[in-house]
């Protein structure tokens, strides 16, 4: 699985599944560390109100961890084209059914 199919897949689990869902802890930070990034490069994409709770679980998990979660997205953000072709790829995953 491609890295961008690998970040919508994760993005539309968080979106999707209720909070009692399987989901592990890892995909929900790298999920959380994904949508810090998105709330800071894709424009009004993601509001306001989910961009700073992302930042305050980001800053929970302590700088080595939040930095490790923040280098893996990135690197499966830089597999798009362009920062507007990730950021595309994430608007279509949230809005998902």
């Amino acid at each position: 699985m491609s890295s961008i199919a690998r970040l919508l897949a994760l993005t539309t689990l968080l979106l999707v599944l209720p909070a009692r869902a399987e989901v592990s802890e890892d995909e929900r930070n790298l999920i959380t560390a994904f949508v810090a990034w998105a709330g800071i490069n894709c424009g009004d994409m993601i509001p306001m109100e989910e961009y700073w709770e992302a930042l305050k679980k980001m800053k929970s998990l302590g700088d080595e961890q939040s930095a490790a979660y923040r280098r893996r997205v990135k690197f499966m953000v830089d597999q798009a084209a362009t920062r507007e072709v990730a950021c595309k790829s994430i608007g279509e995953a949230l809005v998902q059914p």
